[in-house]
């Protein structure tokens, strides 16, 4: 709890992807005082360097997360609005740890299992020029290996339309995934790299989360009122 990492982008010209790294007693202690802007805070910059060839890329991030240690910092990013990538930082030496994986084409939300050998990744890839379709992806990075899978659809329910948000069972072996698409829940068996179950919800999803035990998972939804 001694960092806070935002992720952003700034955009002159063409848009470089950072990660601003505040210092969570000094954000305490000016929060106290009332309204603050950014100018009045201390921040240390992550750079996302663009991989070689592709130094006037535009970038834009799409979302983080740590490791449970909170030693490696896993950055999925959009590269020229086409490439999805996922880059890892070093969180004591805030520079890059191998390199970077690329993944799909337009990335949403990131998780990784608790052991950190998996990283689960949503996106959606638009396919057909003036005809046009979006399609939701459910990716899975070994980053031993820097492999990716992108999930096959299930015989019953198909895949993903339109990703939310991810999360992991404390144990590693399930993501669960909201779909604002087909307003559900999709189970995903990380061993296996398979769909395993749809749960029907009432509404949209926007979220999701699953309590320490993994006994409870957590889905708030909206239906456009409420």
């Amino acid at each position: 709890g001694q960092q806070l990492y935002v992720s952003g982008y700034v955009c002159t010209g063409g848009c470089s992807a950072e990660i601003l790294v505040l210092d969570c007693t000094e954000l305490a202690q000016t929060l106290i005082i009332g309204d603050v802007s950014l100018s009045d805070i201390n921040f240390d910059v992550i750079s996302i360097e663009p991989p070689p060839g592709n130094e006037n890329a535009s970038y834009v991030h799409s979302d983080i997360t740590l490791s449970v240690d909170g030693s490696r910092l896993y950055v999925a990013t959009v590269r020229d609005g086409t490439v999805g990538e996922l880059h890892v930082v070093d969180t004591v030496t805030r520079s890059a740890v191998g390199a970077l994986v690329e993944v799909g084409q337009s990335l949403r939300r990131i998780a990784l299992t608790p052991s950190g050998d998996r990283v689960v990744i949503v996106g959606t890839e638009t396919t057909g020029g003036c005809m046009s379709v979006t399609t939701g992806h459910v990716y899975l990075v070994d980053m031993a290996t820097g492999a990716v899978t992108t999930v096959p659809a299930h015989a019953d329910f198909g895949a993903v339309e339109n990703p939310t948000a991810i999360a992991i069972a404390p144990d590693g072996s399930r993501a669960f995934i909201t779909d604002a698409g087909a307003n559900a829940m999709l189970v995903v068996d990380i061993a296996r790299r398979a769909f395993v179950q749809q749960v029907a919800l009432d509404a949209s999803p926007w979220d999701v989360a699953v309590t320490p035990l993994g006994n409870w998972i957590v889905v708030p939804v909206t239906d456009g009122e409420t």
